[in-house]
């Protein structure tokens, strides 16, 4: 299991295996308790290799301040595949602690 640390800048990278999806609509869902966040194609960047995609999403001190310490962030990938809405199983990341509660400039 990863980890995410409170009010700092980390990129989240996936792996959706067996699917080749860089050129479709992509969204990749964090849910917590307070909200979502759905990041989508120009938000995040992907690779292809092997027959599968790595996904890399990329946060804001803003955005990993809305966690809380201690909680388990749900992570899911969609995308469209023609007409068809595809998803991955859900992930999911633990929230770590940071001491300095602020955004720093």
């Amino acid at each position: 299991m990863s980890t995410v640390r409170q009010y700092t800048t980390p990129t989240i990278e996936l792996e959706v295996e067996n699917q080749l999806i860089a050129n479709k609509d992509v969204y990749v869902t964090f849910a917590f308790k307070k909200d979502t966040i759905t990041f989508r194609n120009d938000d995040i960047t992907m690779t292809e290799t092997q027959g599968n995609t790595d996904i890399a999403v990329p946060f804001t001190q803003e955005q990993t301040a809305l966690f809380e310490f201690g909680e388990m962030i749900s992570i899911q990938v969609n995308w469209m595949d023609g007409t068809e809405r595809c998803g991955t199983d859900v992930a999911y990341v633990k929230v770590t602690e940071n001491l300095l509660k602020e955004i720093l400039e």
